[in-house]
């Protein structure tokens, strides 16, 4: 869970699956990208994605505002 690994962030094994986690990610080219979560790791994730349409919510209705660093296309 992500609550345990939290407690673990600077163990090496953690970032090794971070590290594996992106590089299988970004084997893929997408098209498109919707995120309808709008938090920081949901963010964290869309920056790992190659895609060059990231759709996301906009500055009024996003439940975490660093989200919009992460999307190129915003809806409130």
């Amino acid at each position: 869970s992500s609550r345990a690994r939290r407690k673990e962030f600077w163990k090496r094994e953690v970032w090794r699956e971070v590290l594996n986690f992106r590089q299988r990610i970004r084997q893929t080219d997408y098209n498109l990208l919707f995120d309808l979560q709008a938090n920081f790791k949901s963010g964290l994730i869309n920056w790992c994605v190659k895609s060059p349409n990231k759709i996301g919510f906009g500055l009024s209705t996003a439940s975490e505002k660093p989200n919009l660093l992460f999307t190129n296309q915003r809806f409130n």
